[in-house]
């Protein structure tokens, strides 16, 4: 399992990074295996879900999640190995995600962050007090 050094890459700097995680752990069965999601039901909730990281300018339309931002959100996650990727039975294309057990002590791990922390102290003391882009717990 990876360490919580491993995690700087991606956690908490992207909620919709632990978003991804929510989705997949909560497509475990009761027992605890890992259910698998496709990409495009992936896709489909996270659309729901997507929180943009810039803002909108005022008159433009809302940002929305496309499938090339879903496979830049998911990259860092399979580089680590905190999900896994697996061709659909029968298809060429449509991929399978599961979470792994480092991706679900990340999950644990931004969790306990967020209960810690709730004043959005930055972990590294660039800013301390106010936050940063590493340690900025999701919205």
């Amino acid at each position: 399992i990876k360490t919580p050094d491993a995690w700087s890459v991606t956690s908490p700097g992207n909620p919709n990074q632990t978003e991804i995680l929510n989705i997949l752990a909560s497509s475990a069965d009761e027992n605890g295996s890992p259910g698998a999601v496709t990409r495009s039901d992936l896709l489909s909730r996270m659309k729901e879900r997507y929180k943009p990281a810039r803002k909108t300018r005022s008159g433009t339309r809302p940002r929305e999640l496309a499938p090339g931002t879903l496979t830049r959100l998911l990259a860092p996650l399979l580089k680590c190995e905190e999900i896994t990727a697996e061709i659909l039975p029968g298809s060429n294309k449509e991929k399978l995600y599961a979470i792994t057990p480092a991706g679900r002590s990340r999950l644990q791990f931004d969790r306990l962050r967020q209960i810690k922390n709730p004043e959005n102290r930055c972990f590294r003391r660039r800013r301390p007090g106010k936050g940063c882009s590493c340690c900025r717990p999701p919205s």
